[in-house]
């Protein structure tokens, strides 16, 4: 899909990570002119909560409660971040009011995530491999290495 920039612009994204190289030419054309990461506003939304309360024969409440002990169905954006899905989770004093400090953050992490990016596999295998992802995400990791196993002998 391609977008204008002369008539898409200075767009304020509210997105989990910047996690691929697209999401980084959405500033660099000007499309994009602010993002706010980590703030109890963001929710990870592989599916909407009351689809998969009906799909998993549960209410809304009992899949939250669940949430809180089994992280990837939880729709925080803390809990994502400790599958490795995240470059990084920034913390601001204030998403809605932000600061000098805060802005010279994000940008100070930003370009890091930028460079991260661009010299990482383009693949999304530093989310299986990445160190968060090494501590809460064992089970997922070794069915991957037997199934790679199997499936290369």
């Amino acid at each position: 899909m391609q977008v204008d920039p002369k008539k898409l612009q200075d767009l304020h994204l509210i997105i989990s990570s910047i996690s691929r190289p697209e999401h980084l030419t959405l500033f660099e054309l000007g499309i994009a002119k602010k993002v706010d990461f980590s703030f109890d506003g963001v929710l990870i939304h592989a599916m909407h909560k009351e689809a998969a309360a009906r799909i998993t024969r549960r209410t809304v409440a009992q899949l939250d409660k669940l949430a809180e002990t089994v992280t990837p169905l939880s729709y925080n954006v803390r809990d994502y971040a400790k599958l490795g899905l995240l470059y990084k989770l920034l913390h601001v004093s204030s998403a809605e009011h932000q600061n000098a400090e805060d802005v010279s953050l994000v940008r100070q992490e930003v370009i890091a995530a930028i460079q991260d990016a661009r010299k990482a596999s383009p693949d999304l295998s530093n989310r299986i491999e990445s160190e968060a992802a090494r501590v809460a995400r064992g089970a997922s990791r070794l069915v991957r290495a037997r199934l790679e196993e199997q499936w290369n002998h």
